[in-house]
């Protein structure tokens, strides 16, 4: 200690010395005084008081002062000047923010950080590469719970977050089929956070709309199409009722019921202006699956007409529909043909798992017809379907046959329809990643990614990125 304050000492000493031998005034100060003279120059480098910076941080005024320093040993104090201090008196504090407003904030920031975490997660590959290379990276299970968090506070943005779980549970699981969230464990999710805002919005068209949908997950399609007339009725926007009567002619669709789901598509035809090309080629299909065929010529030159008209060509549905119009026959051909139509939407809107063990049961007989007397759409549509009904009624061994006949009837290097191979590679690793046969699961998944161009390839890769990522995990 001792040897501490000599060397202090020293250096003070130094300091003290070194002051008094700089010169008085700057370079600059001594030529002005050398052209102006003292008393000029005087007026033009008077320095003002230097001000006492403040923290940034703290908002107290920060300046020097002496510290004594006592010396046991010696019995002497050392008066040592720090370079700052922290003056805790003074008056400028930050005022203190009530537990209230941080709990809205945070319902706030988990708002965000939630949807932008959903959101991320739902993108297909391609773009989630370029995302991830600039560090963001989406997780599903964390922007659910956020959103979950921000819907339990008051935040204003609470009943976003409700609505955007509810579309995530209800819609979103359905379209990119999800491998996380089982369909029943979707439908239980939702049903909870409706329970719970009940009270609030209960008598509202859009709550009474997600009370279908979760019905018509849970596979009570009476009680879904109840809940979306009542939606019908009471809603005051024309676009929900549009959706509503969307969602009654799909209900029909899943119940195999051609005729009332013609019906409500015919009046979404005629009442929307987007999608038309869509409704009639559902309405065509409908009807060639009822055995009306005499009106078919009529509605496939009218889908050629929209499809030709379309402002926008490049979409997926208006693909997908070109696509359906090329193998649409001129003259009439057996119910069974639509019927293959019929079951291929189903398939590829991920509404077979809803159909009724009887429902699938019928659509498997249709599709274990010999193909050699029944024209097939598009060559491998039937195993495929016929797989997925096993699949659902859990029956394995049947499922696995099918899909591996649809990879092997689709193996020629043919360039159109490659949908049909893309899902039967992935529906069949989904199968034997269930089984634990885990190295052919991730080479049919790798094999399905080289498929390029098909119907919905965004949706499936999605659920291929997601797949491997469970693989990898």
């Amino acid at each position: 200690h001792t040897e501490l304050v000599s060397l202090y000492g020293r250096l003070r000493a130094r300091k003290t010395d070194t002051i008094a031998r700089r010169s008085k005034y700057g370079i600059v100060q001594s030529v002005s005084e050398y052209l102006l003279g003292n008393a000029l120059s005087a007026r033009f480098f008077e320095r003002p008081a230097a001000k006492i910076p403040r923290s940034k941080s703290t908002g107290h005024s920060l300046s020097t002062r002496e510290v004594t320093v006592e010396n046991p040993s010696h019995d002497k104090n050392i008066r040592m000047r720090t370079s700052q201090s922290t003056d805790f008196n003074s008056p400028n504090t930050l005022p203190e923010i009530d537990e209230k407003t941080v709990e809205r904030l945070m319902g706030a920031v988990n708002f965000g950080y939630g949807l932008f975490q959903l959101s991320i997660s739902l993108l297909p590959p391609n773009i989630l590469r370029m995302i991830s290379f600039l560090g963001f990276e989406g997780n599903r299970n964390t922007g659910r719970s956020c959103l979950e968090y921000s819907r339990s506070t008051d935040d204003i943005r609470a009943p976003l977050a409700s609505l955007a779980l509810l579309w995530y549970l209800t819609i979103g699981t359905q379209i990119f089929a999800s491998t996380e969230l089982t369909c029943r464990d979707a439908a239980d999710d939702a049903a909870a956070i409706l329970q719970q805002t009940a009270e609030q919005y209960g008598l509202s068209s859009l709550h009474v709309f997600f009370c279908g949908r979760v019905a018509r997950m849970r596979k009570d399609i009476d009680t879904a199409l109840e809940y979306f007339q009542r939606a019908y009725r009471v809603a005051a926007q024309s676009e929900m009722r549009l959706l509503c009567l969307h969602e009654v002619g799909w209900c029909h669709l899943i119940r195999l019921e051609y005729e009332d789901a013609m019906e409500a598509f015919h009046c979404l035809g005629h009442a929307t202006q987007f999608s038309k090309s869509f409704f009639i080629y559902l309405v065509a299909i409908c009807q060639g699956a009822s055995g009306k065929f005499e009106d078919l010529p009529i509605l496939r030159n009218e889908l050629q007409h929209h499809l030709h008209t379309a402002s926008s060509k490049e979409t997926e549905i208006q693909r997908f529909l070109l696509g359906r119009y090329t193998q649409m026959p001129n003259g009439t051909a057996d119910a069974t043909f639509w019927r293959y139509l019929i079951y291929e939407m189903l398939f590829l809107w991920n509404t077979l798992e809803i159909c009724t063990p009887a429902t699938l049961d019928a659509i498997a007989a249709d599709c274990a017809k010999p193909q050699v007397t029944i024209r097939e759409p598009i060559p491998g549509l039937a195993k495929l379907i016929l797989g997925t009904c096993h699949e659902l009624r859990e029956h394995i061994p049947e499922a696995t046959a099918a899909y591996r006949e649809c990879i092997e009837i689709r193996q020629p290097g043919t360039t159109e329809f490659l949908h049909i191979p893309a899902f039967a590679h992935v529906r069949l690793a989904l199968l034997l990643m269930a089984q634990g046969q885990y190295e052919e699961a991730r080479t049919l998944l790798r094999n399905a990614q080289q498929f390029k161009g098909y119907d919905f390839e965004c949706r499936l890769s999605v659920r291929i990125n997601a797949a491997l990522k469970q693989l990898s995990a």
